[in-house]
């Protein structure tokens, strides 16, 4: 590990795990009853979904990282954005840790590489790997920005 590698971790970290300039992700989804992370307007997806869908790629981000072969293409519509099924505070719960634990395994997968490897391609046919923390804290900010608007239009508040 390096300074850069360093760097882009805590910048990882920002918006997900600490405040920024908005809200972090985790704590955007303090409070929420399954009832709650489950609704959504017709035709869109809820705070559940989203929080599914973050997992996901971080997963398979952090597979591609740790040397798995790459899935084959269009294996995400089968598995990204389905319905929540199980609508339980337990399942509930389950859908936060597994967010979170994806995210641990991703910044460990980051945390495994030096500065030189940044500007190498981080798996075969993608793009350097300073490109991967920069775009998952790009993608939790987007959609932490979502779950905010979700809450709001249910009048569920957040405390910044």
């Amino acid at each position: 590990m390096g300074a850069l590698i360093d760097r882009y971790l805590e910048d990882l970290g920002l918006g997900f795990e600490k405040d920024t300039w908005h809200m972090a992700f985790l704590k955007s989804l303090e409070g929420l009853s399954a009832e709650q992370a489950a609704w959504a307007l017709p035709g869109r997806h809820s705070i559940w979904q989203i929080v599914n869908h973050v997992a996901l790629w971080k997963e398979y981000t952090a597979d591609l990282l740790a040397g798995l072969p790459p899935r084959p293409q269009g294996w995400e519509r089968q598995v990204d954005w389905t319905q929540v099924d199980r609508i339980t505070e337990d399942a509930w719960r389950a859908a936060v840790q597994r967010v979170t634990e994806a995210h641990a395994r991703l910044r460990a997968e980051i945390a495994r590489r030096s500065d030189e490897d940044l500007d190498k391609p981080y798996a075969a046919g993608e793009g350097p790997l300073y490109t991967v923390p920069q775009g998952a804290a790009r993608h939790d900010s987007y959609h932490c920005g979502q779950i905010h608007f979700l809450r709001a239009l249910q009048g569920v508040p957040t405390e910044w």
